[in-house]
């Protein structure tokens, strides 16, 4: 406790720290725009996503692009040519390839303290190997560089097909990368938006709506999140939402509340199974859902709470 640490490790506070950081999405979902635009941002010293970073100097290691897209990207960004965001599109991979070329650019340009890989699988050493051992010593070589350099790695990976308990469950691999990581994102894609979700050992968890404007990322419009929200809501939920409007409360079968709602193209069943997913959607526009059976069928219940 009488130890005295020196130095900042927030880039950005409350959003991206010393350390190593996995942001995960499907692939073409526009994570590398997305890391191309924090790039931009901290090299220049600009505002990203509302959030005022440091200025610092800012590798980009798109192993995945020629030169040419590279530059064809920035045209799409409000670009200022700077001395301080830097580029490399090889390297033969870990464990010392990429650790001697990140040696040799932080030596020539020791202002650098964002590092993007972009993407894990083209610096893994043992790309058969889907261990926990093999995630975990490949990040973990990743980490302690990190941390002995003072510099943030931002290592862009994919997420899976699957269904998981949480977003950050669905970062492709074993727990031995998400365990490792100090700070989890995960971008997800809908249309010309998505939410970006960031957890982290020293960050809040928070999510960012953000829009997608041709190759530029930015915070979306709370109007068209909201709208966005409401078109995804499912349709029993609207309907329930319409019939309470005018209601303090209501109680009948499932069948009485396809009848009152007006709807005909559900099931009892179909109904049923959304109202009990959607208690949480319900209970934000002020309505308690409960259900319980009886000997003429399972009864509803909805009361309006006044909020």
């Amino acid at each position: 406790m009488s130890m005295h640490f020196d130095g900042e490790r927030a880039i950005i506070p409350n959003f991206l720290y010393l350390g190593l950081t996995v942001l995960a999405s499907r692939p073409k979902d526009g994570k590398s725009f997305l890391s191309l635009k924090l790039g931009q941002c901290l090299s220049t010293g600009e505002s990203f996503l509302g959030m005022p970073p440091t200025r610092c100097g800012v590798l980009i290691m798109a192993l995945e692009d020629p030169l040419e897209r590279l530059r064809d990207r920035l045209e799409l960004l409000p670009y200022d040519k700077n001395d301080s965001l830097h580029f490399a599109t090889r390297s033969d991979g870990l464990p010392d390839a990429v650790f001697k070329e990140l040696d040799l650019q932080l030596s020539k340009f020791p202002d650098i303290k964002l590092v993007v890989i972009d993407t894990l699988q083209k610096i893994r050493h043992r790309t058969g190997d889907v261990s926990y051992g093999a995630d975990y010593e490949d990040l973990g070589a990743l980490k302690d560089y990190a941390d002995e350099h003072g510099i943030a790695i931002l290592l862009l990976h994919h997420t899976r097909k699957a269904l998981a308990e949480s977003r950050y469950d669905r970062i492709s691999g074993t727990s031995g990368i998400t365990g490792v990581a100090d700070t989890m994102m995960v971008l997800e894609r809908h249309g010309d938006g998505a939410t970006l979700s960031v957890r982290g050992r020293e960050a809040e968890e928070h999510e960012y709506e953000l829009s997608f404007n041709r190759g530029d990322w930015g915070l979306a419009d709370p109007a068209a999140v909201e709208a966005r929200r409401e078109a995804s809501l499912p349709e029993g939920v609207r309907l329930v939402d319409a019939l309470m409007a005018s209601e303090e409360s209501w109680s009948g079968t499932y069948k009485e509340l396809l009848e009152a709602t007006g709807c005909t193209d559900m099931t009892e069943r179909g109904l049923s199974q959304q109202l009990r997913d959607s208690a949480d959607a319900l209970a934000d526009r002020g309505i308690e859902f409960s259900s319980k059976r009886k000997s003429r069928g399972t009864i509803v219940n909805l009361a309006r709470t006044g909020r």
